[in-house]
């Protein structure tokens, strides 16, 4: 004899709850659904027979089997709140709370089963409540169809049946028609979906359409072609604007029911829905696609292919591939080898191309014989296609803001057209529209009045620099020069340090290419010619026409000596250069004066910006190499000057690394650098530490000049006037 233990509990109506749980509250507060953690216990009677009962880590208080009963109506509302929360989380809640008390699903299993059955016989009497248990191994094996009357109800009373008997629910049933395995989730489901619809019609149906549990856990939605269009155009133009896919789209639909939905599609469930609509459209099949599956995002998209045409027959050909290995791997694919335009169409380009497709079908009512396909290279770093006239709008504006300004823009807005043609205002940076420059110049030299297009995302120059005598250059040279600096940033896509080729000297900078091209363009535009020869003037003049042919001169200083001292050191030396003509700024004391004053918008670009120490950090040495620290000082030019004592002489430190080498530790007071400084030496108790070997040499390597003195201001002040007219 099979002996079960059982915890009753007497309901007292109230329910604890944990914040894992989830209620769906209806009108009645007491009435809920609610999601718990469980844990199961197993209990084992002599022969050795098993048996799960299913107990709460949160106190969920359930009325002793047949102490209560509940009214046919009470069950039947108590259903139509379990099949919508099934069908908005896609799983089952872990009970439901009716007229106060809370039901497990088991329970809520054998009163839907005798609810359905007294219905069918017409019995009106309440239902008493029996506490059953879950069971053990639910699976499920069956296919969506019609289930007949005859059919669920012969399936509840099986089910009922067996557990009044047992007080466990079955794992399946095997009496539906649809399968050998009607499963324990989807017989709760299905039977209160089955008094939902008795609820309404005031009869039970005839037939019921049962669905499998995977599909109805999966379901994300039925969705029309005009659905699919509508977010196809959502998606086609967040990736034009912002040159990426988006993680998500949404998108109305409906339901299991048919109502309507709205919804969130990851890309790849995206993607299959895209290549269904699309052989549908093609098919002439105007009825919904329903999606069904969790789709994966592929593990390695990848790409090669070339731009151009691909044809109807071929894209229909590439979806269908793409479907159908999605819903039999449920991945989305790393790319498609079917596209004739390359060995690997990727999995981005497959989302944006059949979104672009399915939105030329919405405007013209017809798929197009042909589509063009960019590879995602392009699309991703596409900034827009600009006409002559465009481009000189903008160079106009770029000239006027530098003689205005002296000195470059950070970037330009201009007019053009996006991937489909269509007008945009984008904005570029300086090096692209250094790009775009040289070839609408080159262009126009050709008699070419085609856009130019930019599809490439082009770097800051890392170490900018000028070397040129005024003077005038021809059409020939500054096309050949226009020519060059194109091919170069098309190749490496990095703006130029200068141009070499410009015959006014060795160096014609980066910064006085932009200004130049922009003058180059305007002249154009007033005369209807390129210029026969164009002025050029060192970007210094530019910059600071009314100034001296020297740098201005910016001076920090740390902490060396007093306030009153360090002042005076850096005026003495302020005076010494200005009677030489050097525009000179005793700027700041201040250990962190060094950094700060590089991001200062009043220290112009050009400066030559000279640091005095009195301690020799090697994080800060160590810094002045990376390429974060060379890219917020630009063209800015840095002198250092360490007076020593008090600082060490870096060129001779009194210490040495793990080598041999001279070597300068990581400061006592460095809390900042962590494990960044790249070498290991000894400091002066003769601990190993971090620090930087050879700093002087370091210093040479990355392109600084510095200077380490005693206290003597003239020599300092002369090593800056040096520096100057290097």
């Amino acid at each position: 004899m099979l002996i079960f233990s059982l915890t009753i509990i007497l309901s007292s109506g109230i329910v604890s709850a944990t914040d894992e749980n989830v209620s769906l509250n209806t009108t009645n507060t007491s009435q809920n659904l609610a999601e718990t953690t469980t844990n199961n216990q197993t209990l084992t009677n002599n022969q050795n027979t098993t048996q799960t009962e299913t107990t709460t880590e949160t106190v969920i208080e359930y009325a002793a089997a047949g102490s209560t009963t509940f009214t046919q109506e009470q069950i039947i509302e108590a259903s139509n709140r379990v099949q919508q929360y099934i069908e908005t989380n896609q799983k089952l809640p872990n009970y439901v709370t009716i007229n106060g008390i809370n039901v497990n699903m088991p329970s809520f299993l054998e009163l839907l089963t005798t609810t359905t059955q007294r219905i069918y016989n017409k019995d009106t009497r309440n239902i008493e409540y029996i506490k059953c248990n879950n069971p053990t191994s639910p699976k499920e094996s069956i296919q969506s169809g019609d289930m007949s009357l005859t059919t669920y109800i012969t399936v509840a009373g099986k089910v009922q049946r067996y557990m009044d008997r047992y007080l466990i629910a079955p794992n399946y049933s095997s009496h539906s028609t649809l399968g050998t395995q009607f499963g324990y989730q989807n017989l709760i489901y299905t039977y209160s979906k089955i008094l939902t619809t008795y609820n309404n019609t005031k009869t039970l149906p005839t037939n019921i359409k049962v669905f499998s549990w995977n599909y109805i856990t999966n379901y994300k939605g039925s969705f029309t072609i005009t659905q699919t269009i509508e977010a196809a155009n959502w998606v086609q133009t967040y990736i034009e604007t912002n040159h990426k896919l988006p993680t998500s789209v949404t998108i109305t639909g409906t339901n299991l029911q048919g109502n309507p939905i709205t919804t969130t599609l990851t890309m790849p469930t995206f993607l299959n829905l895209l290549t269904t609509i699309t052989q549908k459209i093609n098919n002439k099949d105007t009825t919904p696609a329903t999606i069904t599956n969790t789709y994966s995002t592929p593990t390695s998209p990848k790409e090669s292919i070339q731009s151009g045409d691909m044809s109807l027959t071929t894209y229909i050909t590439v979806a269908g591939k793409v479907q159908r290995y999605m819903d039999r791997y449920l991945i989305a694919p790393n790319y498609s080898s079917h596209s004739t335009l390359g060995t690997q169409f990727g999995y981005q380009n497959l989302i944006y191309t059949y979104s672009k497709i399915l939105t030329t079908y919405n405007n013209t009512k017809t798929l197009p014989t042909n589509i063009k396909v960019f590879s995602w290279n392009y699309i991703t770093n596409y900034k827009g296609s600009f006409t002559i006239t465009q481009t000189i709008e903008a160079a106009k504006w770029v000239q006027t803001y530098i003689e205005t300004n002296h000195k470059l823009p950070n970037t330009v807005t201009i007019t053009g057209t996006n991937l489909q043609g269509n007008p945009i205002t984008t904005t570029l940076t300086m090096p692209t529209f250094l790009n775009l420059l040289t070839t609408i110049t080159q262009k126009i030299n050709n008699k070419d009045t085609t856009p130019a297009t930019i599809t490439n995302t082009y770097s800051t120059p890392t170490s900018p620099k000028e070397s040129i005598q005024s003077g005038d250059m021809s059409l020939t040279t500054y096309i050949t020069v226009a020519g060059k600096v194109q091919r170069y940033m098309d190749r490496y896509l990095i703006a130029p340090n200068y141009s070499s080729h410009s015959t006014l000297g060795t160096q014609f900078g980066y910064q006085n290419l932009i200004y130049t091209y922009s003058k180059i363009l305007t002249t154009y535009n007033n005369t209807g010619s390129l210029p026969a020869s164009v002025l050029i003037k060192p970007w210094t003049t530019i910059i600071n026409p009314n100034a001296s042919l020297y740098k201005p001169v910016f001076i920090t200083t740390d902490y060396i000596y007093s306030n009153s001292t360090d002042w005076a050191m850096m005026n003495e030396i302020v005076t010494y250069l200005e009677s030489r003509g050097v525009d000179a700024t005793a700027w700041k004391r201040d250990p962190n004066a060094h950094y700060s004053i590089l991001t200062d918008s009043s220290v112009p670009e050009n400066a030559l910006i000279v640091n005095i120490y009195g301690g020799a950090c090697a994080a800060t040495i160590y810094e002045m190499g990376t390429s974060s620290y060379k890219t917020i000082k630009g063209i800015t030019e840095i002198f250092s000057i360490w007076i020593s004592p008090p600082a060490w002489n870096i060129t001779n430190c009194p210490t040495k690394d793990i080598d041999g080498n001279n070597f300068l530790p990581k400061s006592w007071d460095d809390d900042f650098s962590g494990d960044l400084l790249p070498d290991w030496g000894y400091n002066s108790t003769g601990d190993l530490v971090k620090g930087l070997s050879n700093p002087d040499e370091y210093l040479k390597e990355n392109g600084y000049n510095f200077l380490v003195t005693s206290k003597n201001i003239e020599e300092m002040a002369k090593a800056i006037y040096e520096q100057l007219i290097l």
